[in-house]
């Protein structure tokens, strides 16, 4: 039995199993996916790397929040995250952009409905190029806000968040190292290859974000 069946056989709470083509004229690779794996919590992405996914629970590795909750959320409040102001992977701040905030850590309005708007010229605010360098030329100039606000639920809407809350949560499922490498490899090339050699297309790394999202 492959490494690959192995994977896919001890992984029953990611859904239903498809057969994909490797990327590149890469062999046939059996992986497991769906359109909402129910994750759970349960395995770490380092975890699914090793093969350490005989189905016990690890404490280590929680969800985080949704790509929702961080596009009005940017302030901590009663426990509660905010937006990672300092990204010390790459040594850059991170900037929301909006300068009304109500006490309990939401934005205003006023700031919704600019990043809302498709029209809106030089909004404040870290663009999802400055983050993520191989962002694609027709998203790397929007902000991340923009981003949360009017391309839900693209793969980039999911990827903020993602690497948000990788930032934000120490036993996170993925390792913010982790979060960007597969980020910068989506939006470069259309796929990811991990450490098994499985590659994972943009909806199913979408869906696997998804899922940890989700879970906090």
């Amino acid at each position: 039995m492959s490494e690959n069946k192995k994977l896919s056989d001890s992984l029953p709470k990611l859904g239903r199993r498809r057969l994909i083509k490797g990327a590149v004229g890469a062999a046939p690779l059996l992986i497991t996916l769906a359109s909402r794996p129910a994750w759970g919590g349960n395995i770490c992405w380092s975890g699914i790397q090793s093969g350490n996914v005989s189905g016990q629970r690890n404490e280590e590795c929680v969800g985080g929040r949704t790509p929702g909750y961080y596009k009005v959320n940017v302030l901590p409040h009663g426990g509660d995250p905010g937006w990672p102001t300092y990204d010390p992977l790459q040594g850059i701040s991170i900037d929301h952009g909006c300068n009304q905030v109500h006490t309990n850590g939401t934005i205003k309005k006023p700031c919704k409905t600019l990043f809302s708007d498709p029209n809106a010229t030089d909004v404040p605010g870290t663009k999802l190029g400055e983050l993520f360098y191989s962002a694609p030329s027709n998203l790397r100039d929007y902000t991340l806000m923009q981003i949360l606000h009017q391309y839900e639920p693209t793969f980039a809407f999911h990827a903020v968040a993602t690497y948000f809350n990788a930032l934000n949560f120490t036993d996170f499922i993925f390792r913010p190292d982790q979060a960007l490498a597969i980020i910068n490899d989506i939006f470069a090339m259309g796929y990811h290859t991990d450490s098994r050699g499985t590659i994972w297309t943009e909806e199913q790394m979408k869906d696997m974000f998804d899922s940890s999202n989700n879970a906090r």
